[in-house]
């Protein structure tokens, strides 16, 4: 898996570990929008309190989940919110917008929150929530081009949906902050997240249809004219949604034109997770990777799940990650797990599936990667480098001293005139140039 002459993939156990147990530091929100009204019509704008963790909005009632320990089966999920569509007609036609609703309105543009149909785990027809932001303005002949973002782990309840902040400011502005070229920001919430369903946390193929439905929904926005030009760019589990992105897009979305996929801190090496919960860290992410798994593979949750983690599900059932961590806090794996994942068949087998970077893709790629981020060791993203370049991928990779996953200054700032040269249709250098990065690793290959 790491390239046996590379001194630094001496190390890479031991930093996988810190890694996958900090994964998931800093990326918990658990908000709620408080539109009103129902969908196709317009909607206030989501109030935002001071407090960033909203209460749950009155006319939003959950429904209990509860775990089904005799099927070996995690916790359900079901989410009655008026503002959605109700038992919409599904089509099995990808990428069809089900329904729209303006949740912000401000003079630099225009929030849209939108359900769309996509396929399931299980290639069955589901409705999938997002985000649609639209810029102020006339777009470019032919239509705004896309960034399909794709958002970091926020948890597995429906209550943690990045749609439910409808802010203009995180989703629209903080990606235009860094980007010259006037773009639609579509975000999804992923299957099952703010949704009816289960969240599939790391299934790289449900996580790449998620995001490339999101985008052909945004084509279909009535008065917002959107081109089939577009780049994915995803942070930590979105950093791994969009590597799938980049590979099933040809497949799944023939309709687009991924001009570039953008993995900054990606969630990678995912069979060495099992390994780093076993030294203690990575619980948390490990148990709600676990409910998805179990789901999507039909494994049964009793071949691992000791009586403390079936008590803890029920508490996950609609928490965000914070949630999570309190649920399991000061369990340690052996009360948690039955025995390692690495020795049963199936999971461990689930795993490799899931790891990113088995094949290369046409769109050209930029793997960037702060190295004090906390969430993600630079280790991750080497190999991950290392492995499509051997493969032949184009892509160019920077690792920078300075910030971290979800870059902010300089290096975003490097991030944002990568896509402007993409979508500009500059070529991709033969080189590294110095001159052009702060990055302190910069290798171009394929």
């Amino acid at each position: 898996m790491f390239h046996p002459h590379n001194d630094r993939s001496r190390f890479t156990l031991f930093v996988l570990l810190a890694f996958f147990g900090a994964l998931l530091i800093g990326c918990s929100p658990n908000d709620s929008d408080d539109a009103s009204g129902a969908v196709d019509l317009d909607a206030k704008p989501g109030q935002q309190s001071d407090d960033p963790r909203r209460d749950i909005p009155n006319d939003v009632s959950l429904v209990d989940g509860s775990s089904d320990r005799a099927s070996g089966r995690g916790p359900t999920f079901d989410l009655d919110d008026p503002t959605a569509p109700q038992n919409p007609e599904l089509l099995g036609e990808p990428g069809r917008l089900i329904a729209s609703q303006v949740v912000e309105a401000r003079s630099d543009g225009t929030l849209h929150r939108i359900w769309y149909e996509s396929s399931g785990t299980h290639d069955e027809a589901i409705m999938v929530s997002g985000l649609v932001a639209v810029p102020a303005g006339d777009g470019p002949e032919g239509g705004f081009p896309t960034i399909s973002y794709a958002h970091e782990a926020t948890g597995i309840g429906d209550d943690c949906a990045p749609s439910r902040i409808n802010s203009l400011d995180s989703t629209g502005q903080r990606q235009w902050g860094v980007i010259k070229t006037p773009t639609v920001v579509v975000a999804t919430d992923y299957e099952g997240l703010g949704t009816d369903g289960v969240h599939h946390l790391l299934l790289g193929v449900t996580e790449a249809r998620s995001v490339l439905d999101a985008t052909k929904a945004a084509m279909q926005l009535p008065d917002v004219e959107v081109s089939n030009r577009t780049i994915v760019w995803g942070e930590v589990q979105g950093g791994h949604a969009a590597l799938f992105a980049g590979q099933l897009a040809e497949t799944w979305a023939p309709e687009l034109n991924v001009v570039g996929v953008v993995a900054d801190s990606a969630a990678t090496e995912l069979p060495l997770l099992s390994v780093a919960a076993e030294a203690g860290a990575a619980l948390d992410y490990l148990t709600m990777a676990a409910i998805g798994y179990a789901d999507a593979y039909d494994l049964d949750l009793n071949d691992v799940a000791t009586d403390a983690t079936w008590s803890a599900f029920d508490e996950m059932t609609y928490g965000c990650t914070d949630d999570i961590r309190d649920a399991i806090s000061g369990l340690s794996y052996t009360q948690l797990a039955r025995k390692p994942i690495s020795e049963l068949t199936g999971w461990n087998d689930a795993l490799v599936e899931n790891n990113p970077g088995s094949v290369k893709f046409e769109s050209p790629l930029l793997i960037a990667h702060g190295d004090e981020n906390g969430l993600v060791p630079s280790v991750a993203s080497d190999a991950l480098a290392t492995r499509l370049c051997g493969l032949g991928q184009v892509l160019e990779y920077r690792l920078f001293d300075k910030g971290g996953a979800m870059l902010n200054g300089e290096p975003a700032q490097e991030i944002g005139a990568w896509i402007d040269a993409r979508f500009a249709g500059e070529a991709m250098p033969s080189e590294p140039s110095t001159s052009r990065s702060d990055a302190v690793k910069y290798e171009v290959c394929g």
